[in-house]
């Protein structure tokens, strides 16, 4: 991974979603996405459609990895996360 870019995942222990950031092959949600640096001007905004694809309302747990970190998030999906 380069500077600027970062992975995103649903583990494995979170079978109840998927994500699509505009950017997977087949055009399917996934469970992992990969997110390259864009270059170019940092003021410009770039626009993704997508989202998290829940299966049932839930705090949906993801993970983001960086060059130098990783983050699991909770996200709460039409379900309180405690």
């Amino acid at each position: 991974m380069s500077d600027g870019s970062f992975e995103l995942h649903v583990p494995e222990s979170q079978f109840n979603a998927l994500i699509d950031w505009g950017n997977t092959v087949d055009g399917r949600p996934a469970g992992s996405l990969a997110f390259s640096s864009c270059p170019g001007d940092s003021d410009t905004w770039l626009v993704y459609p997508g989202g998290v694809w829940l299966y049932e309302p839930s705090c949906t747990e993801l993970v983001v990895i960086t060059t130098k970190t990783s983050a699991a998030l909770r996200l709460p999906g039409g379900a309180e996360c405690p």
